[in-house]
């Protein structure tokens, strides 16, 4: 078995739901991934949101895109950025949960 082969089987079992994974809903399609929330959400006088970060199979999602809806239990996010991979095969990518604009008078 060669190296790459290994690290595809290696990614099957860390994005299984049954393993350490969870199951998402990107662009319509569930897919395993690993989901990260930052601690508390990220607040600015006129927003708040509750930041994360996805890793998903490069194979399930073909290429990423700003504003890519996706959906993490109750959670309707949006990707918000794709970072450079930790590892070979995945995708890095932030996502905001739960945003809200705060009106001003």
């Amino acid at each position: 078995m060669s190296l790459k082969d290994q690290m595809e089987r290696d990614l099957t079992v860390f994005l299984n739901p049954e393993e350490h994974g969870e199951v998402v809903t990107y662009k319509e399609a569930e897919i395993g991934a690993i989901v990260e929330w930052d601690e508390g959400p990220d607040e600015t006088p006129d927003h708040r949101a509750r930041l994360g970060t996805l890793l998903v199979k490069a194979s399930d999602v073909a290429a990423p895109a700003y504003n890519d809806q996706v959906v993490v239990g109750s959670h309707n996010c949006k990707v918000i950025d794709v970072l450079p991979s930790p590892a070979g095969g995945l995708w890095n990518l932030r996502i905001e949960a739960d945003a809200r604009i705060r009106f001003r008078e």
